[in-house]
């Protein structure tokens, strides 16, 4: 059945629809949706609903609410990732490929040894680019949730942020006794429900970074004895974290 995104406010009271702009062109041009047809509109709230196309006006489409569920392409558990800003293309690559792993917030911060630095106007732009991004990669993956791309701020602001009860994780190539699965096998047996990852730049973390992990109750730990990229650290620590505890076809 044909799948489309719609705002939270294309959605009214009594089950009813309105879909405009861009959203309308796809459901009439390119999905090609007569009144009577049917498909899954997606909310960005975690809800799915089965919908009837009723009309189609010159500026609008309505639709009406057959049925409702929740998502089923959701995590079980809400995954920040905190991530000190690459260079070049690689952000933007991280988001793409987290967001379809089941990432549920980005929060892209500068630190001591990020190489880009966004400020202003500049800074707003970019964001809603990573926003368009990981709109698209929720659509490919079936997701029903869109995860929210935060603006580029410090690091101690960033954590400042954190929800007091998330637990804080910090991969860091100078732990040599915790590992992220140890880590994970203690946050199993609590039924955590919110994990943040916080994974470095080029260079990694400067130490007076890790003491401040430190200072807000993060626990470093260990993705191995090889040194990956800061992108493939984000990914490898992000879908280890979703696998231990319970997602990706885990038990």
């Amino acid at each position: 059945m044909p799948r489309i995104f719609l705002p939270p406010e294309a959605f009214g009271p009594g089950g009813m629809i309105t879909i405009g702009g861009g959203a309308r062109r796809h459901l009439v041009r390119v999905l090609r949706l007569k009144p009577g047809d049917t498909f899954i509109a997606v909310n960005g709230e975690g809800g799915e609903f089965t919908a009837r196309l009723v009309a189609v006006e010159a500026q609008v489409a309505r639709a009406e609410v057959v049925a409702a569920r929740p998502g089923a392409a959701e995590p079980p558990v809400a995954v920040t990732l905190l991530l000190g800003l690459p260079k070049g293309e690689k952000t933007a690559l991280v988001i793409q490929k987290a967001t379809e792993l089941g990432v549920a917030r980005l929060m892209p911060v500068a630190t001591q040894r990020s190489v880009v630095r966004l400020d202003g106007a500049g800074s707003e732009e970019r964001r809603r680019r990573w926003q368009a991004i990981v709109a698209a990669a929720v659509a490919q993956s079936g997701r029903s949730r869109v995860p929210l791309v935060e603006g580029v701020r410090p690091l101690e602001e960033a954590l400042a942020a954190l929800a007091p009860q998330a637990t804080l994780l910090v991969p860091w190539e100078g732990e040599r006794e915790t590992s992220l699965r140890a880590a994970l096998a203690g946050l199993r047996q609590g039924g955590v429900h919110e994990v943040t990852v916080a994974v470095g730049p080029e260079g990694g973390w400067a130490p007076e970074e890790v003491a401040l992990f430190r200072r807000y109750g993060g626990l470093t730990v260990s993705l191995g004895p090889r040194v990956l990229r800061c992108e493939t650290a984000a990914l490898a620590a992000l879908a280890i974290i979703l696998y231990e505890l319970g997602d990706l076809g885990a038990n």
